[in-house]
């Protein structure tokens, strides 16, 4: 017998066992006990940014506005919060981005 994985891009181990049957020639009842399966994902958890860095000027117009992509390395098997946070030295105290 072969068992062979199938690559994926989910980030999750896997464990299953291969149940075994003879039949015919007096094989009928011999016991053939399960072989257990345990695929061990080679994918990681990761994000990647489109940037690592963006520019934009105080005045309004073209140019106080910049735009980046964050995108999931792999397919989650659930929910994914990348939360947002600004360090307040960037910003005057009377004025926060909103």
């Amino acid at each position: 017998m072969t068992v062979t994985g199938v690559d994926d891009d989910t980030e999750v181990d896997r464990s299953t066992s291969i149940r075994h049957t003879a039949r015919g020639s007096g094989y009928r009842r011999v016991s053939i006990p399960d072989v257990a399966v345990t695929v061990t994902d080679d994918d990681e958890a990761g994000v990647t940014f489109s940037t690592s860095s963006v520019t934009v000027t105080e005045a309004s117009g073209a140019g106080n506005t910049a735009t980046y992509t964050v995108v999931l390395d792999y397919q989650p098997t659930g929910k994914v919060i990348i939360t947002l946070s600004v360090a307040r030295r960037a910003w005057p105290r009377s004025r926060r981005p909103s």
